[in-house]
């Protein structure tokens, strides 16, 4: 069905259904049930976890951007997963991957030199 307004062609609406025990299921109640924060603020939260992984190769598919830009992207996208990676290692004791001096450097991602193409179906 086409939408009703054009205020509507500006808006992505993402409804997910999920049963517990699933891990989908209980990320989203512990965003929305949490007394740390709102249920706007765990949705949000939730959203910039999500495109903090997703939005360079979104950007790609799109092709409206010229490759220094969804480079910067990628960029800022990388530093936000570490951020969340330094966050996980803080809170439950372990070493950052990102950060150890002991790890190989087979274990970890070249971020710099990594080149990801990804072709979507039109």
């Amino acid at each position: 069905m086409p939408p009703q307004s054009s205020h509507d062609t500006n808006r992505v609406k993402f409804v997910y259904n999920a049963q517990f025990p699933a891990p989908t299921a209980i990320v989203p109640d512990y965003l929305l049930r949490n007394e740390q924060f709102t249920p706007r603020q765990g949705r949000q939260l939730g959203m910039d976890a999500m495109v903090a992984f997703y939005r360079p190769m979104a950007e790609d598919a799109r092709g409206e951007l010229p490759e220094s830009d969804r480079q910067e992207i990628a960029r800022q996208c990388i530093k936000q997963l570490a951020q969340q990676i330094d966050a996980l290692c803080n809170r439950y004791q372990l070493l950052s991957p990102l950060r150890s001096r002991s790890a190989s450097k087979e274990s970890l991602p070249e971020f710099s030199l990594c080149t990801v193409k990804l072709v979507f179906p039109r």
